[in-house]
């Protein structure tokens, strides 16, 4: 089974699951598909819907208004695994199935107005809006629906406190057991999830009181045998296969069986953190090589991380990563010194105070960089004093001292200056252009986006420590040292008034963007406060690892009042005034990080913080802004074929037309009979710092003097300045205008680095 298998197998254990497919075994004809379309849109809102699984009021009462029932003892793991028959190849059991049906009525009830608006959208411009236009349209029949399913599933019929199981039996037909101790009322239930009446039957099972089993037909219940008490047989491999994972407290238990392979499953959810957690079978190959390269320890580089950033970490084993890559052996002395000190941590991560990036890199001993920095250093004179075909632009690189109370850090620092596009990102997101390299703090590290002020402050690890933001369920993960890769993404900085206001700018500045359907679509994440992916390594097995943390609970006052305010702002109301309540109402919140992205007390740093808000963020300013200054930029040349520019020129006979890649800027012409409009020839190759000629065999006419490495050019020319140096292995090609020929000049921005 590939990794993919595993992923695709995941996600149908859940949706099955979630959904509460307990009469999928039945055959349902024509409406089994409506019922399944349904309940996997259901499940698809369960995940941002709500809640806190851990409190049994949650599925004592509907969400939906439903009278509660006499209180049943809740099943526990191992009265549900009883019920699984030995032989049984695969089976998903649910310990508190009122749980997943609070989170999905709770989720349809946050959407009806966003999804009210989308239908208005999709009205009259449905086609842009692809199949979020059509969930519109078919949200009204799909909580009709959900409402129909869950008024049965509180109804007598079913218990749900007793559980449910999906099981297959040899045969490779399904069976559901669910709790009912009135099984001939049971219909009403099948018929709410659309089987026709006399297409699927349940029977009490036999030896165990107040359950009952449904499935397609007399002879798929007869071949259903129960384990009876032997479940902690099953129990046992769930913990081995799924180690670190408190089974007992699990939602959601899962073996699938695929081929030769096992995977397991298990769903944790606990003050609002929804967790799947999937045991990967160690025999595939993918991933027994990602078990040898990655290797599982205590996340030192996370010292870095500010609470509420996103941001990736992961640990290799140095040795492996060596002996992979035995080119490592023959570096100079002073690389292979440096190189031995990294310690196979690598963290890459946003920054909201200030806004920038930053790359780490784990190293035992940083002042071992300091003869790779000097040789560095060398290459300054290599660095174009601006920015190819940027007029205006300048670029500073040299090493500096970064001063902090003990002791001066040295760093290597690259500058830029004079690009419009790029200021507008600096003046609205506050992120500098910046570029600082230095060793310290056990780390070699890559900052991005702080100023010479701002930087000091990120030389060494965050103040506070981030893993109170996080979700429960990965921060004890880190506690135990198990993971060896973790992907975390806030999502609260995208529903602060920082987005908002970029989203209108950009629209004023002439971008072709609709701010209310952005706000819309946004607000469809509302309640989600982030998502995390992570890989955990222990007892010799691997467990993949998915949370959704939401910003808030159906189980506490808090919980509550946070999702009011979310699916508040996400139906126009203003974020900072509702989130700012929040703040004051709980101001110990372990939310405290979320509520503020939202109230937008970090300003625009929260987005550069949070890596899909960078993006978006940088997106709305970059693109109208780019589109208006576009004259500041030279436009590339057209790539085409060597033989082609040839042949065309030779069978055109054109001596006066030639394709001008040199017109000005905006008015590209092309038979104009003319030089290009720097008053140099595209044939006028750049003289290397040897002294050598490019491959165009002619001087460079453009001024440049090669041993300065230097690039000029003139503001009005719109064609491919000629960088200094040797023309390198990556080219385009470009043609000549004089000749007809194909010329490779150096594609822009790679300059030779010594």
């Amino acid at each position: 089974m590939s990794t993919t298998s595993v992923a695709s197998t995941s996600l149908l254990a859940v949706t099955s699951l979630a959904a509460l497919l307990a009469v999928s075994a039945c055959k349902k004809g024509e409406e089994e598909g409506a019922s399944q379309e349904s309940a996997a849109s259901a499940e698809a809102g369960e995940s941002a819907a709500a809640g806190d699984g851990d409190g049994d009021g949650a599925a004592g009462a509907g969400a939906g208004g439903v009278a509660a029932k006499p209180a049943i003892k809740p099943a526990t793991v191992d009265d549900l695994l009883t019920l699984i028959p030995a032989d049984s190849p695969s089976y998903v059991v649910l310990r508190e199935p009122g749980v997943l049906l609070d989170y999905t009525i709770a989720a349809s009830g946050f959407y009806e107005q966003p999804m009210a608006a989308v239908a208005a959208k999709a009205a009259t411009s449905g086609a842009s809006l692809g199949e979020l236009a059509e969930a519109s349209k078919n949200y009204a029949e799909i909580k009709e629906r959900l409402d129909a399913i869950q008024a049965q599933l509180r109804g007598d019929a079913v218990d749900l406190q007793r559980g449910l199981a999906i099981v297959t039996i040899d045969s490779g037909k399904a069976v559901v057991v669910f709790g009912s101790s009135k099984p001939d009322a049971v219909g009403s239930v099948l018929t709410a999830f659309g089987v026709a009446a006399g297409e699927g039957i349940c029977k009490p099972v036999d030896g165990v009181a107040g359950y009952v089993v449904c499935g397609e037909n007399e002879a798929a219940i007869g071949a259903y045998k129960p384990r009876g008490k032997d479940g902690a047989t099953a129990k046992d491999d769930l913990a081995k296969r799924l180690p670190g994972i408190a089974i007992d407290d699990a939602q959601m238990l899962a073996s699938v069986k695929e081929g030769a392979d096992v995977v397991t499953f298990a769903m944790t959810v606990a003050a609002g953190d929804l967790a799947m957690h999937i045991g990967m079978p160690t025999g595939e190959s993918d991933v027994a090589e990602a078990r040898e390269v990655l290797s599982a320890g205590k996340p030192d580089l996370l010292r870095f991380v500010q609470p509420g950033t996103g941001f990736f970490w992961t640990k290799v084993d140095p040795a492996v990563v060596r002996k992979r890559t035995p080119e490592l052996a023959s570096l100079p002395p002073m690389f292979s010194n440096a190189v031995d000190q990294f310690t196979g941590e690598i963290l890459l991560a946003g920054l909201s105070q200030p806004s920038a990036l930053q790359m780490r890199i784990g190293a035992r001993d940083p002042s071992a960089f300091s003869s790779a920095f000097d040789l560095a250093l060398l290459a300054k004179s290599q660095v174009p004093k601006s920015i190819p075909g940027v007029s205006g632009s300048k670029l500073t690189f040299d090493r500096t001292s970064i001063a902090r109370k003990d002791g001066a850090v040295t760093a290597l620092h690259l500058g830029a200056s004079g690009i419009a596009t790029l200021e507008t990102i600096q003046e609205k997101l506050g992120f500098s252009l910046d570029l600082w390299l230095f060793a310290a703090d056990g780390a070699l590290s890559l900052v991005a986006g702080a100023d010479a002020e701002k930087v000091k402050e990120l030389t060494h690890g965050s103040s506070t420590d981030a893993k109170g933001s996080l979700p429960a369920s990965l921060a004890r993960s880190i506690d135990n040292g198990d993971a060896s890769a973790i992907l975390h993404l806030p999502l609260d900085p995208l529903h602060g008034p920082a987005l908002r206001a970029l989203i209108d700018e950009a629209k004023a500045r002439g971008a072709e963007v609709d701010p209310e359907l952005v706000r819309v679509m946004v607000g469809l994440t509302g309640p989600l406060s982030s998502v995390s992916f992570w890989v955990s390594d222990t007892d010799d097995a691997m467990v993949g690892h998915f949370s959704v943390q939401l910003i808030g609970d159906l189980t506490t006052e808090e919980g509550r009042a946070a999702l009011d305010a979310a699916k508040a702002a996400a139906t126009g109301g203003d974020p900072k005034e509702l989130f700012s309540g929040l703040i004051e109402r709980f101001p110990s919140s372990s939310r405290l990080t979320a509520y503020k992205a939202r109230a937008g007390e970090g300003g625009a740093g929260d987005l550069f913080g949070s890596a899909i808000g960078a993006a978006i963020g940088a997106a709305a300013m970059l693109v109208p802004t780019a589109v208006a200054g576009a004259a500041e930029f030279a436009p590339l040349p057209s790539v085409v074929d060597d033989g082609a520019a040839t042949k065309d020129a030779a069978a055109e006979g054109e001596a006066k037309t030639k394709t001008d890649s040199g017109t000005k800027s905006g008015s590209s012409k092309s038979g104009s009979g003319t030089k290009s409009d720097s008053g140099t020839k595209s044939d006028s190759g750049t003289k290397s710092d040897s002294g050598t000629k490019t491959d165009s065999g002619t001087k460079a006419d453009s001024g440049d003097a090669a041993g300065k490495g230097e690039t000029k050019t003139d503001d009005t020319s719109p064609g491919v300045p000629r960088p200094t140096g040797p023309t390198g292995p990556t080219t385009v090609p470009m043609e000549d205008p004089s000749s007809g020929t194909t010329t490779r000049p150096k594609r822009v921005g790679r300059q030779p680095a010594g």
